[in-house]
């Protein structure tokens, strides 16, 4: 059967009414729920890897703020037992990787360091799944620490997220990554290495990224690219420019965020996201932006990071799901 193509506000349409009836049977039976909640949090999750990759934010922000509402209601519920599984972990994850976008990194921390704790807190910390996110975690962390300048955080996610796709490319364990996927991680975790490692000496540092390029090179991996233009113009300011990158970002959340992607997300029409994207081009995820889609003034939120603002708004709006 061919599967039908929506539009963005089918979906988003589609998404709110799964919404509501997950509200009206958190209300009456919430020991009925937990199927329709991990339904809707995946559906959440997978829009919004979808959305991001096309930077549609306002919508991306929309959906991660719905779904860590129901969440949070869920996770005070004595009825729904499980805590640490798949799709909340991702979406602590999400969440972490949307504020890295929008600049805001020590909020990004906080969600990744929720994440982290979730994963050591599950029973199934062992499995492919859980490894899979431990993989996308790290990376995404390294990624908001060097955004965030905080580089010994970069290294130590770093090693972690290597000890993870070089099993991957061992052919060790089964995995959602590719091992092209994980050869792009290798090319990507190299060059922040390398960049941080001529932040710290003051010298040009391209022994390693020229290692990858040629080690890479029959693989034909997209991230190559951002190997070959820093092995061409080796400085920390170009080092940075290409971590900072569109292309790095792509490559990074289409390699560790799109295999999570659930099999029963809606196709949308690429028309219709990218005429989003084109709309979206100038919209910028501000904190005068949070305080109105959340009815708040801005001197409410002016002094407050993302982290607090999202978690007491979703605290408070899961108790008032009564």
């Amino acid at each position: 059967m061919i599967k039908r193509d929506f539009t963005i506000q089918q979906v988003l349409q589609q998404t709110g009414t799964m919404e509501k009836a997950l509200v009206e049977k958190l209300q009456t039976l919430s020991h009925k729920a937990l199927g329709l909640y991990k339904r809707f949090i995946n559906r959440c999750n997978s829009l919004f890897i979808i959305f991001s990759q096309f930077d549609i934010l306002s919508a991306s922000f929309s959906l991660l703020h719905k779904a860590l509402t129901i969440d949070l209601k869920t996770f005070f519920d004595p009825n729904i037992m499980e805590k640490a599984w798949k799709g909340r972990v991702l979406l602590y994850i999400n969440i972490g990787y949307l504020m890295t976008n929008i600049g805001d990194s020590a909020s990004s921390m906080k969600f990744l360091y929720d994440a982290e704790s979730l994963i050591m807190e599950s029973k199934n910390s062992n499995t492919n799944i859980m490894k899979d996110l431990l993989l996308s975690h790290s990376i995404i962390a390294a990624f908001s620490a060097f955004k965030a300048r905080r580089f010994e955080s970069v290294e130590k996610y770093i090693e972690i997220a290597s000890l993870e796709f070089n099993t991957i490319i061992r052919g060790e364990r089964l995995s959602k990554v590719t091992k092209n996927g994980c050869c792009n991680l290798y090319c990507l975790v190299t060059l922040m290495l390398e960049v941080l490692k001529s932040q710290n000496t003051g010298l040009a540092s391209t022994t390693n990224s020229r290692f990858a390029t040629k080690k890479m090179r029959k693989y034909g991996v997209s991230a190559l690219d951002l190997l070959d233009n820093y092995n061409e113009n080796p400085t920390v300011e170009n080092g940075i420019a290409l971590v900072n990158s569109s292309e790095f970002k792509n490559i990074l959340s289409a390699t560790v965020l799109f295999p999570f992607i659930v099999k029963s997300t809606p196709v949308i029409q690429l028309c219709d996201l990218k005429q989003a994207q084109e709309q979206s081009q100038n919209f910028k995820l501000t904190k005068m932006f949070l305080a109105q889609s959340l009815g708040k003034s801005y001197k409410s939120v002016e002094r407050r990071d993302f982290y607090s603002i999202l978690m007491t708004e979703s605290i408070q709006n899961a108790y008032n799901i009564n």
